[in-house]
């Protein structure tokens, strides 16, 4: 598919209203891009039967976002033994789904430490067991 690149400045309203339409579509498909990277790595983590993603439970109607969000805070607190602050994860989280509220991840990150799955040792930061950490 050849892309349009304009040149200069609009020339009409109509071609304003195009291009920010255009924009808005590039946004768009940045984000599905970034949704399906992360769908990709959660296939691949769940290929190597990976014990974390086991445990996590997918039968209600969201199930697949709410994994796709434990598995990338999984996935990034086992990069950090030392551990990771709400507003970092809640970045990465971001690029999944840009739409997240942050009561709904911070809800999130909760359920997960009633499971087991992950330690908030002191406000603001979360770790992963020993057992799982890499």
């Amino acid at each position: 598919m050849a892309v349009i690149q304009p040149v200069g400045e609009p020339t009409s309203e109509l071609e304003a209203q195009l291009l920010r339409e255009l924009k808005s579509l590039d946004r768009r498909i940045h984000e599905l891009q970034s949704e399906r990277a992360t769908v990709e790595r959660l296939i691949i983590s769940a290929r190597r039967s990976n014990p974390a993603l086991a445990k996590l439970d997918v039968t209600r109607k969201n199930s697949i976002k709410r994994v796709l969000i434990e598995s990338v805070v999984l996935e990034n607190l086992k990069s950090a033994p030392e551990g990771r602050k709400t507003y970092e994860l809640l970045a990465e989280m971001k690029l999944v789904d840009p739409k997240l509220k942050s009561n709904t991840f911070r809800s999130t990150l909760h359920r997960m430490k009633e499971k087991g799955v992950i330690l908030n040792p002191k406000g603001g930061l979360w770790q992963v067991p020993a057992p799982l950490a890499v």
